[in-house]
């Protein structure tokens, strides 16, 4: 049984572990192969340690736990980017359990939060715009395309990527 709930800070770990494993196979062929190295799983952990650390009334960070083990998980900023709404910043699921409806399930606790925090704020994210499943995942449960355009990635790089938003609660 899949169950949810807040992340502490003692769950870094894992989170980074995901969110790397994740770039890692959705990246690869998208983004330079230099930045999905071990450097990659370093940089992971020394970020989700350090957004754990303190708390951010601002940031809320949803678990999905399988057997009280995570297997995924949505990060999300409320007041992000003026007009945008809130960011919906990471959204992971391992993919020993995807296509079980867990990802749904994240967007849907990240956007009743949204709502329940700022309900005038829609939820947005930003895809990679080479990342085929992962946009098709996002238009299947009711987003909607805002704009394409150059973000900066990590070492210095840019890419193309996605602004996909919804106003109203993700479902299929």
């Amino acid at each position: 049984m899949i169950t949810y709930r807040e992340a502490s800070k003692n769950d870094y770990k894992e989170i980074a572990r995901i969110h790397a494993s994740s770039w890692k196979k959705h990246y690869k062929g998208i983004v330079p192969d230099y930045l999905l190295t071990e450097k990659l799983d370093i940089d992971r952990l020394a970020i989700w340690k350090e957004r754990l650390k303190k708390s951010n009334a601002n940031q809320r960070i949803i678990l999905a736990l399988d057997q009280n083990k995570i297997i995924g998980f949505s990060c999300i900023y409320l007041h992000h980017s003026s007009g945008y709404g809130a960011l919906l910043d990471n959204l992971h699921v391992l993919s020993s359990h995807q296509g079980k409806g867990i990802g749904l399930i994240l967007m849907q606790k990240s956007f009743d939060w949204v709502f329940e925090m700022t309900p005038e704020d829609q939820l947005y994210l930003t895809v990679l715009s080479k990342n085929e499943p992962a946009k098709s995942f996002y238009y299947k449960i009711g987003g909607s395309f805002q704009e394409e355009y150059m973000e900066e990635f990590p070492k210095g790089n840019s890419i193309l990527v996605q602004r996909i938003s919804w106003n109203k609660r993700p479902t299929l």
